[in-house]
């Protein structure tokens, strides 16, 4: 057991996240700033560069911004004005990470979005955050789960430093160029309990939607409605306050008994200790 734990960290170790990237260029050097193959988000960390968007209209990326660049319009030729240092960021690698109702949502924002490149500012905070990825990408013995959390602290940060809005228009390009099926399951699956209803909403067999499924997300359909029916929970109890009534309603449960043998079964002890505290009051209430 401990050789096999041994070989699986070793194996882990020489794993490598692609997902960050770090840039220097110099004054004056012609470069291709974005990628054809993925969307990614451009941390200018100092210096200038200038690039030229499809729709021949000039840019000055700047300090202290991100941008949004689209595999969609981009890449875009650039030149050097400043000595530049910069971070890229496939958001290939976010898009996972994103709670799928608040995908949606944000999908659904996307009316708004009328720029090519969207930038926001950014301050001490996050600058902090992209000063420690540079020291990761030092270290080659940085396991791939540590840029994983550090994908999801990013994500935290945009939605405690900014609004809903201005995260539909910076992030439209990295999420309007999911596939057709995607979409779809984004807008049927809080309708849906198991996977057969999810294949049937999305007028599939069964068996052909778990094919498209487990191609399109890289796990299963019945993993993934779990994972998001966990995340949904925790969002509802935690951060919205919801009652014992609300929780049964809004994911089905039967009883009470149903939903403690969910907790159980996938081991939801903070979840469980939450709701024991609502249930008590739940009674006390009744017994008033």
């Amino acid at each position: 057991m401990g050789d096999n734990l041994s070989q699986f960290n070793e194996i882990n170790f020489l794993i490598r996240d692609d997902s960050f990237s770090l840039h220097e260029e110099k004054k004056d050097n012609q470069l291709i700033v974005g990628n054809q193959s993925y969307n990614c988000i451009i941390f200018m960390l100092s210096g200038n560069i200038e690039i030229v968007t499809s729709a021949n209209r000039t840019i000055i990326l700047e300090p202290d911004h991100m941008y949004n660049l689209s595999m969609l319009t981009g890449p875009y030729k650039g030149k050097v004005l400043k000595d530049a240092r910069y971070i890229n960021l496939n958001t290939s690698a976010l898009v996972p990470l994103i709670n799928a109702i608040k995908l949606q949502n944000l999908i659904d924002s996307s009316h708004l979005i009328s720029k090519e490149v969207e930038t926001l500012k950014f301050g001490e905070v996050l600058y902090s955050y992209l000063q420690h990825i540079i020291l990761l990408k030092k270290d080659e013995d940085i396991p791939v789960e540590m840029y994983d959390l550090k994908k999801l602290e990013f994500l935290y940060y945009m939605r405690q430093y900014h609004t809903r809005e201005e995260l539909a228009h910076f992030l439209h390009a990295s999420i309007s160029t999911h596939s057709k099926f995607r979409m779809i399951v984004y807008k049927n699956y809080t309708n849906s309990t198991t996977v057969k209803e999810l294949s049937n909403r999305c007028y599939m067999t069964t068996k052909t939607f778990t094919r498209h499924f487990k191609t399109e997300f890289g796990v299963t359909p019945h993993k993934w409605l779990i994972k998001q029916k966990i995340d949904n929970l925790n969002d509802l109890l935690f951060n919205k306050g919801a009652s014992i009534e609300d929780i049964l309603e809004e994911f089905r449960f039967s009883s009470i008994i149903e939903f403690r043998q969910f907790c159980i079964r996938y081991h939801l002890d903070n979840i469980l200790e939450s709701f024991k505290q609502l249930k008590e009051a739940y009674l006390e209430n009744i017994t008033d």
